[in-house]
């Protein structure tokens, strides 16, 4: 059996900005799994900090490299920004309905009966 790493808050903050918050590539760099690192970020607000912040970064860094795209004219970065950015222009692959007011359903059984009689039946 293993001994057990003690792996503390310094030996996992600066990974968490070098590995963009990727807990796996951190898990490998220690030679332990996501499950270890894990319950180590969840006893320490500075690495839940830590962690958000890095993959908030990432978030910020896909989108900036998505509006480079959709600026140099990548078509597949202009059609998935104006399928999710531009819903409100009407650029959908479903259309969405609010409709308001009431809705009358009757279910009618092979036999004719409608859904009234459904429970005296079942």
């Amino acid at each position: 059996m293993s001994a057990k790493k003690n792996i503390s808050v310094a030996d996992i903050l600066p990974l968490i900005e070098e590995h963009n918050g990727n807990v796996a590539a951190i898990a490998r760099h220690f030679g332990v799994g996501r499950a270890t690192i894990w319950r180590r970020i969840e006893k320490s607000p500075v690495l839940q900090q830590s962690l958000q912040d890095a993959r908030e970064t990432m978030l910020d860094n896909a989108e900036s490299a998505l509006y480079k795209a959709v600026l140099e004219g990548e078509a597949w970065a202009v059609c998935f920004f104006l399928k999710t950015q531009g819903k409100n222009r009407g650029y959908t692959e479903r259309q969405e309905h609010d409709v308001q007011g009431s809705l009358h359903i009757e279910l009618k059984w092979g036999d004719g009966d409608t859904d009234d009689h459904a429970s005296e039946t079942a």
